[in-house]
Formats: C-alpha cells, sequence, structure tokens
C-alpha cells in the first residue's frame, strides 16, 4: 500500500508506447474517505494504449503520487509537442503547486515532512527549467518571463523567476557546471523567499511604502527561511544540497558593501549563489509588473542596477550579467536612482526620478 498525496492525471496526457517516468496507482478502498492506493502499472515499464484500455476498463481512475507531479508534467513538455512556451508554463504549474501547498499551511503545522516534499517537488520542476532553458541565452529569458501566465500572488511568480535567472546566471560564470550544481542554483533561487510564509499577507500584499514596523517584518524573512531548513530531518531530495540551499536563503538580502541583512555580511563573506541570487531577485523585481507598478524596461533596469555595483551587488557577477544582456539589450543611461534603502522585497509604486 502507498500512503501520501495522490492526484488524478489526464489520461490523454499520460506517455504511451514509452517507458513511463511515474508509477500508476489505484485507490482499492470500498469506504468513503478511507483511501488504499495499490501500484497497478511501475515507474519504467512500457504503457501500451490496449494495456490503458483495459485498465481504466478495469478500474474506472488511476491517479499518481504528488512526489512524481514533476516527473508527469515534465514528460507532457517531452512527448507532447509543446511549444517552449507552453512547457515553461506547464512546470510552472508544478511549481505554484508546491509553493501554494507550502504557503497554505499555517505555519505552527508546517513539518518536516512537508518542507521535504517542497523540496523534493521543487527540484523536480527546476530540473524541468534546467532541461527547457539549456538552449536559452540569459537574454532571451526576460522576454519568456514576459509571455507566461501570471498567478495573483506576486511572491510566487516572484521565486519561479528568480529561479530561471538564477539557473541561466550561474551557467554564465560556470559555462562547464555539471548539472546538479545548476540544479541546486536554481533550487536556491526557487527556495529563496520560504520564509515569507511566516509574513503576514497585509504585509506581503501591501501596496505602496512599507511601515519602518512591517519593513522590520519583512527583513526577518531570512532567519525564518533558515530556521525551516535547519530542523532536523530536513533533508531534501538525493542530489540536493539543502545547507547551500539554506545559505542562499539566509544571505540573499546581504549587500556586497555590508550594508544588507541580517548579519552585515560583504564580499566573498556572502556565499556564491547568494550573490547571484541577489542579483536575480533584483532584475526580476524592478522588470517584472506588478497590479500597482509598471516594468521598468531592460535598458532602465541594468543602468539602474550599475549603480548598485559593488554596493549591493557583487561586481564582477552584474558585469559578467550586464555584458551578456547588453548583447540583445542597447546601452542607456536613465535618470532613474534608487533611494539608499531600496530593497527587492519593497514595492515601488513609482522610482524617484533625479531632479
Amino acid at each position: 500500500m502507498a500512503t501520501g498525496v495522490f492526484f488524478v492525471p489526464d489520461p490523454d496526457l499520460l506517455v504511451l508506447n514509452h517507458p513511463i517516468p511515474y508509477n500508476l496507482y489505484i485507490n482499492s478502498s470500498a469506504v468513503e474517505g478511507r483511501d488504499h492506493f495499490v501500484k497497478v502499472f511501475p515507474l519504467g515499464d512500457t504503457l501500451t494504449k490496449p494495456d490503458f484500455v483495459a485498465m481504466k476498463a478495469k478500474y474506472q481512475q488511476v491517479y499518481i503520487s504528488e512526489l512524481e507531479r514533476g516527473a508527469y508534467l515534465r514528460a507532457i513538455c517531452q512527448y507532447f509537442g509543446k511549444t517552449e512556451e507552453e512547457k515553461v508554463n506547464i512546470l510552472k504549474t508544478s511549481a505554484l503547486h508546491h509553493l501554494e501547498s507550502i504557503f497554505n499551511v499555517k505555519t505552527d503545522e508546517i513539518s518536516v515532512d512537508i518542507i521535504n516534499q517542497t523540496l523534493d517537488g521543487c527540484r523536480q520542476t527546476v530540473e524541468g527549467f534546467v532541461e527547457l532553458l539549456k538552449n536559452y541565452e540569459l537574454n532571451q529569458l526576460h522576454e519568456l518571463i514576459g509571455n507566461l501566465s501570471f498567478h495573483d500572488f506576486y511572491t510566487y511568480d516572484h521565486s519561479i523567476n528568480v529561479s530561471m535567472y538564477c539557473i541561466l546566471i550561474y551557467k554564465l560564470l560556470d559555462p562547464d557546471a555539471p548539472e546538479d550544481k545548476i540544479i541546486n542554483a536554481g533550487m536556491g533561487g526557487f527556495m529563496h523567499d520560504i520564509g515569507k510564509i511566516k509574513i503576514p499577507n497585509k504585509i506581503l500584499n501591501k501596496v505602496g511604502r512599507l511601515t519602518d514596523e512591517e519593513f522590520l517584518e519583512i527583513q526577518r524573512h531570512p532567519t525564518y527561511g533558515k530556521e525551516f531548513l535547519t530542523q532536523r530531518g530536513v533533508t531534501g531530495p538525493k542530489g540536493a544540497d539543502v545547507g547551500l540551499i539554506r545559505d542562499v536563503v539566509y544571505q540573499h538580502h546581504e549587500n556586497y558593501d555590508g550594508t544588507g541583512y541580517p548579519n552585515r555580511l560583504k564580499g566573498d563573506e556572502i556565499q556564491l549563489l547568494a550573490r547571484v541570487t541577489s542579483i536575480a531577485d533584483f532584475f526580476d523585481a524592478i522588470t517584472t509588473k506588478r497590479s500597482y507598478a509598471e516594468a521598468l524596461s531592460v535598458e532602465e533596469a541594468l543602468a539602474l542596477m550599475k549603480r548598485s555595483r559593488a554596493k549591493k551587488i557583487d561586481p564582477s557577477i552584474f558585469d559578467r550579467f550586464d555584458i551578456h544582456m547588453h548583447e540583445k539589450y542597447k546601452e542607456r543611461e536613465t535618470d532613474l536612482h534608487l533611494a539608499d534603502d531600496f530593497d527587492p522585497c519593497q514595492p515601488h509604486v513609482k522610482l524617484k526620478r533625479i531632479s
């Protein structure tokens, strides 16, 4: 008998005539409210059309474990002739599901099992992003993100975008990086704001500038995230470096000049992937349209970020990012400027212009 959470797949999107990358189950319980899931077709075996017709006739409904949702969605991308944009939206659906699953749990009910399941789902989704983005240049990703469907909770979309940017920024720094390292870079970006689970939605969704008290609470989210990932028993899936991901979560708001939070680390004291995530976080925050603010153009965003070079963000990583982006986008000046206390978490209804 299998335990856990199961979902009903679209029968028209099950892989046929190829080894299936997930297990298929049926619910053999005859008692309402008491499930009893039994595996009827194993991962790795080839499911034919006659097999599936016979299975449906006999069992009515088949299920897949929630832990294998990522494999199911990646198989859709692989076998069903979707466009690149459709494939990314399919994987984004998976990512949103995992974020919603943990953000909608009361903080005192977030168990180690829930965190491990989120990390597992995160890895499966990021593996899909790594595969789909392997032929993408970093300077193409902004347009792809702009064409994706959006959720009504900015934190979810932002985490997914940052994950994809982290994948390609890290590959820009190390083109020969093994896949596991690239996946960990993406997982760090995906999980970077996980501590916001403990921040009230009225603060996360506030339109306009936060009060000093509200911003102090926002600044606690790296510590909250670290606490979630430091609990005994949090291991994550095979190949995931939880310690590395935890460093990204804890350090992504440290500034290169030592003025950030929570520990005022500076320079190379800040973990490399946290410095990568900081640039991805910053860039997406000012180039993604929100309900209350227009997005900056890529050219304006890069010019603005350049003013934070060696202050908020790592100069050498930013220079690589900037040069690569300008292969597609022309360099330009801007009369926009950031306040000294600018933070990607602080809503910016309108950025100030230099007078």
